[in-house]
């Protein structure tokens, strides 16, 4: 009876602790799930913010090479502007010199023609009559003629010379006009491009500027993370404590034992996905010095009693979740938490293999699992060495 007396102020002591603790811990995973999707909504508008510069980068320096690509253009139309320039400057020369030689002797024939106009065509016909001999008069005849032919063909020459110095001048003026245009249309083009580019720039600069900001807010939102996860692992470490305390004052004045060797706990599966001791933290609010296995099953498959014994506690808290403590006698205990039901209530004595709850992921669990200790006159012991 007064084992009784003990375990049912126990369990009321225990069940207190454990419903007093989640005011608490609700409230600080309350914070800290807040927090977290605060931070995630900020890393979503950082990756949208890196997302945006990223592309107005690359349209910078897609624009950058069409800029690279028209001063290259730019410089050749230049570059023909300046042959142009030389060859109109080496045809004016030939040009010129063309009309010198042209006008000379369309000097010469002037001034024949004003002797001619100033004698009078009896010149022609004194030389003709002045001839000595019949030969020389036709020799006169034929040099007045290629006079008269000469004078033709100078005056033709000088009309095609000029057509022609008119014609050039105005195919080099007109190549010259349209070179001009182009480059001018290209500066243009070139002008208009560098203004995108700059608008570019204070876009990324802009954009730069919201990325520094948000990431300085997702830092003080990952410091208030680990602020609140902190105060979430003490307040976890202190329940576990309480909880080892309270085992180990039971265990003091249980005597019910067990076989002395313990089975399996959870037959369907045998995968343990987290060993005892040191660990990363595989969810908030877990702890990285792992008192016990993880044991993968799924959802409400059996867990049975790895021995014999009495049944300590059996209820519910925030890390933990449902949870059950068997005492097996000698100050052995184990522990199975985060069950979806719980089959076995405090003070209840159970067999070695006897279903004591179902798998489940109460209380701080990242999915379907079966949590295992083993302790020895409080201690944790590494249940691998009581279970194969």
């Amino acid at each position: 009876m007064s084992v009784f007396a003990i375990l049912i102020a126990l369990v009321f002591i225990i069940s207190f602790i454990a419903s007093a603790f989640p005011s608490w811990g609700a409230t600080l995973n309350e914070q800290l799930s807040a927090a977290q999707r605060q931070r995630k909504e900020s890393e979503k508008q950082l990756a949208d913010v890196q997302t945006q510069r990223k592309a107005a980068e690359t349209d910078k320096a897609k624009i950058q090479t069409e800029i690279d690509e028209l001063s290259g253009k730019i410089s050749s139309v230049e570059a023909d502007i300046r042959k142009t320039n030389e060859k109109l400057a080496e045809k004016e020369r030939e040009l010129n010199e063309a009309e010198i030689a042209c006008e000379n002797q369309f000097a010469s024939f002037k001034t024949r023609a004003r002797i001619m106009y100033e004698n009078g065509p009896s010149t022609y016909i004194e030389i003709l009559f002045s001839s000595g001999s019949f030969s020389e008069f036709l020799s006169n005849i034929q040099i007045i003629k290629s006079l008269l032919e000469y004078d033709n063909r100078i005056l033709e020459e000088r009309r095609a010379v000029r057509e022609q110095i008119a014609i050039q001048k105005a195919e080099v003026e007109t190549i010259k006009a349209e070179q001009v245009t182009r480059r001018n249309t290209l500066n243009e083009m070139k002008s208009a491009l560098a203004v995108k580019k700059q608008t570019h720039t204070e876009i990324i600069s802009q954009l730069a500027g919201q990325e520094a900001i948000i990431q300085t807010a997702i830092a003080n939102q990952k410091a208030e993370e680990d602020r609140i996860q902190r105060l979430i692992t003490a307040a976890l470490e202190e329940e576990r404590r309480k909880a080892a305390a309270a085992t180990t004052v039971t265990t003091t004045v249980i005597t019910a034992g067990g076989t002395g060797t313990m089975t399996w706990p959870c037959p369907s599966t045998r995968r343990v996905t987290s060993e005892f001791g040191n660990r990363s933290q595989p969810v908030a609010g877990a702890s990285t010095n792992h008192k016990g296995i993880d044991i993968a099953g799924y959802m409400g498959v059996d867990i049975v009693a790895a021995d014999s014994g009495t049944v300590l506690f059996s209820g519910n808290s925030s890390s933990y979740g449902k949870y059950i403590v068997i005492s097996h006698g000698n100050g052995i205990t184990t522990l199975y938490a985060h069950c979806s039901e719980l089959l076995s209530k405090a003070g209840a004595t159970v067999t070695k293999g006897q279903v004591i709850a179902k798998v489940g992921s109460t209380g701080v669990s990242n999915g379907p699992h079966l949590h295992f200790e083993v302790s020895v006159n409080g201690v944790r012991q590494n249940p691998r060495n009581y279970v194969s």
